[in-house]
């Protein structure tokens, strides 16, 4: 293969690359409930997979593939998850 050809190629595959990963669907959390008063603090987080960035039309993002990570670096639990068609929800307490 000589080297312009091999340079092209590389070309043409980088934009379609490029190209597949700017239309890719969107992940997202968005917290949507917090209760940050007092000694008992939690945070509801909906979480999907979308075309539009905070608009779920796609897939749901499972809970079970979130982690976690509280203030103080520990890891956290997911409570009262739930994965619908196109939105997953859950609470942690902070």
């Amino acid at each position: 293969m000589n080297k312009r050809y091999q340079n092209a190629l590389s070309c043409f595959l980088g934009l379609a690359l490029a190209a597949s990963t700017a239309s890719a669907h969107r992940l997202w959390l968005l917290p949507s409930s917090h209760v940050l008063s007092g000694t008992d603090h939690w945070v509801t987080v909906d979480a999907a997979v979308s075309n539009d960035l905070f608009f779920p039309n796609h897939v749901a993002l499972s809970p079970e593939s979130i982690q976690i990570i509280e203030p103080d670096g520990e890891f956290g639990t997911i409570e009262n998850a739930m994965k619908g068609h196109i939105r997953g929800t859950f609470d942690f307490h902070v």
